[in-house]
């Protein structure tokens, strides 16, 4: 292998990895789009680059050189298209630069580069002279290769602006850390072939091939960007997640009893503390990774300082390897943020109708996962879960009743303890029977536990209203519950299903349309 085709493959797979994150992450924003197109041509482009230096010595390699101007062309159109839409100048056409309006400016430049490069290669004045190196392409200009410079002259004045001026509009520190990472990266990108070149004036031979560590470079510049803004955007929601959920769940109360609205707003603060620590372990690894790349960056960055070695190259290639190792941890730490976003979705059934057939199993994996964490080094949770067919009703009560369970039996085990879930069929019912060694509860209370407000944790730790929404959500699904315990020695807890439910049998009771998670937008922006 041609070893100046190097950093030409490293920048081609580096780019065709930041396509796949922005084709990932599509649906969220537009920009993201923006951004896969334009790393997938820039992408193209050096790999285009990294297959004619491979193979400059054969005898057709300079019939590639078409190919070259091409994929360079389309390279340059995602890099302007990707520069409007990250500074929001796609929606904002009739903005001035230089005096022109920005629509005018793009399609003075969108005839005249294609214009020239087409009619200057076809008719032969486009280079004067051009031959094909183990390092890169040697042209002498030619009156039509001049013109382009001329031509191209507005381009620089109008994309650069573009970009300080969205840097100095943005609303939001994290928007502005995200433009200022991304303007540097294409920095670094566009400049380092003049750049290089002009460097390499007084050797022997063209810096081209110099041109694509400068891609590598502003392509790790781009992952930084990605990593941090993703991670801003969790970060802000994770924090106001608990304050969205109060609000949401002010605009129900003219439909709710006060006391069930308080006791939703307890359960949300325990869902909350779960998913807040279920992000911030990935959150913390992406942010390392984060580190890991600047830090492996900075490293090349003085590595391509030094002359040209073996032993170079090899560090080169170490600084790869930890660069490809962080992005696996960041690839990690995202799927981890969409299962636990899935998981949540799951467990609230969000778009999903009220009433419906539904796996108690799923719902029991998803209320698991929901807890608050904090339990898991002195509490096991057994699960002996039998053949169960899906049931009709209010999935989202039922996993409510389930969180409340599970819950309540792990604030009443103090020290180390377990906690036993076993399902099955008995007697033409789908049975989810719970069992701890907690606390218990005392003999007098046990007459009490479904009346509303009865509670023994205490003030402010419960309203009192977990068995009783329980009790009422049994009632609507024509099932049964029982619970037996003993003082100090723990607690059994036993729902039962029919499995010959109807529709018209369902009761739609008290609770139907306000014991759920409430739907947010962003919630929305995390899952996808």
């Amino acid at each position: 292998m041609n070893p100046y085709a190097i950093p030409a493959l490293i920048a081609a797979v580096l780019l065709y990895t930041l396509e796949l994150v922005g084709w990932l992450f599509r649906t969220k924003e537009r920009v993201n789009v923006a951004f896969a197109l334009f790393a997938g041509a820039f992408g193209t482009d050096a790999l285009v680059n990294f297959f004619v230096l491979n193979n400059w010595d054969h005898p057709d390699a300079s019939q590639w050189i078409p190919v070259l101007i091409v994929t360079t062309v389309l390279a340059l159109a995602g890099t302007i298209y990707f520069i409007m839409v990250l500074t929001g100048h796609d929606t904002r056409l009739n903005d001035r630069f230089l005096g022109i309006p920005l629509k005018y400016n793009l399609i003075y430049l969108g005839i005249a580069i294609p214009g020239i490069i087409l009619y200057g290669t076809f008719s032969s004045n486009m280079f004067e002279s051009i031959s094909l190196t183990n390092t890169g392409l040697n042209v002498d200009y030619g009156p039509y290769g001049w013109l382009l410079a001329v031509v191209m002259i507005p381009l620089p004045l109008t994309v650069w602006p573009m970009l300080f001026r969205a840097i100095r509009e943005a609303d939001e520190e994290a928007d502005r850390h995200f433009l200022t990472l991304n303007t540097i990266g294409l920095a670094v990108l566009i400049l380092a072939q003049p750049v290089f070149e002009l460097l390499m004036v007084h050797f022997s031979f063209t810096g081209q091939f110099l041109s694509y560590v400068g891609a590598a470079i502003g392509a790790i510049f781009f992952l930084i960007a990605i990593v941090h803004h993703q991670f801003d955007r969790i970060e802000a929601l994770n924090l106001g997640l608990e304050q969205k959920v109060a609000d949401r769940t002010r605009h129900l109360r003219d439909a709710q009893a006060r006391l069930v609205q308080s006791e939703k707003i307890a359960s949300l603060a325990h869902l909350v503390a779960g998913v807040a620590h279920e992000f911030n372990t990935p959150l913390g690894a992406v942010k390392s990774s984060t580190k890991t790349v600047q830090v492996a960056s900075a490293s090349l960055d003085t590595l391509l300082e030094q002359p040209d070695s073996e032993e170079n190259r090899k560090k080169a290639a170490r600084i790869l390897k930890s660069i490809q190792s962080a992005v696996k941890v960041v690839q990690t730490g995202s799927n981890r943020i969409a299962t636990m976003v899935n998981r949540l979705k799951s467990f609230a059934h969000l778009d999903e109708p009220e009433i419906q057939t539904f796996d108690l199993h799923q719902g029991l994996e998803d209320s698991i996962t929901m807890l608050s964490r904090g339990w898991e080094d002195r509490i096991t949770i057994e699960k002996q879960f039998g053949e169960l067919p899906r049931i009709l009703g209010f999935p989202v009560l039922v996993n409510q009743v389930f969180f409340n369970t599970l819950t309540n039996a792990i604030e009443s085990i103090k020290g180390e303890g377990f906690i036993r879930i076993e399902t099955g069929v008995e007697d033409g019912h789908a049975v989810v029977r719970f069992n701890d060694n907690g606390s218990g509860i005392a003999e007098e209370h046990l007459a009490h536990i479904y009346d509303p407000g009865f509670t023994t944790k205490g003030p402010g730790v419960g309203m009192g209203l977990g068995l009783a929404i329980a009790h009422n959500v049994m009632e609507q699904h024509q099932g049964e519950i029982e619970i037996h315990s003993t003082r100090g020695e723990g607690t059994t807890l036993i729902l039962s299903f029919p499995l010959d439910l109807t529709p018209d049998r369902l009761n739609l009771g008290p609770y139907s349309a306000t014991i759920q998670i409430p739907h947010d937008d962003n919630q929305r922006d995390v899952q996808e």
